[in-house]
């Protein structure tokens, strides 16, 4: 493998494994914060919308988890997609794939 191939795609890998990270950490930390919003709210005149506010914020939460594991996927692929950008087979397959889904978006018209 090509010495700045080598150094991009660790590169990739290491800004991906960052924003999961920190989408994980963001994402509990709101889903706590919702938790203790709903069981603080209770003893309260306001308990219904201090527990519907507590149970979206646990769903914005899971919400923001979700979305940092999507981008962390999509970054680890490109990341394999460079770490293997060297050999054609990886182009092939590519080539492969992209007729694939021209002749599936073709059925379906």
């Amino acid at each position: 493998m090509n010495k700045k191939t080598r150094k991009a795609s660790k590169e990739l890998t290491i800004v991906a494994n960052v924003i999961f990270t920190c989408g994980l950490i963001i994402g509990s930390i709101v889903v706590i914060l919702g938790v203790f919003s709903i069981t603080t709210g209770q003893n309260s005149n306001f308990s219904g919308v201090l527990s519907l506010s507590g149970i979206s914020a646990i769903i914005v939460g899971i919400i923001i988890m979700l979305w940092h594991y999507v981008l962390y996927a999509v970054l680890e692929g490109f990341s394999a997609l460079v770490a293997n950008s060297d050999r054609g087979e990886t182009i092939n397959a590519m080539y492969e794939l992209n007729d694939t889904l021209k002749k599936y978006m073709e059925s379906n018209k």
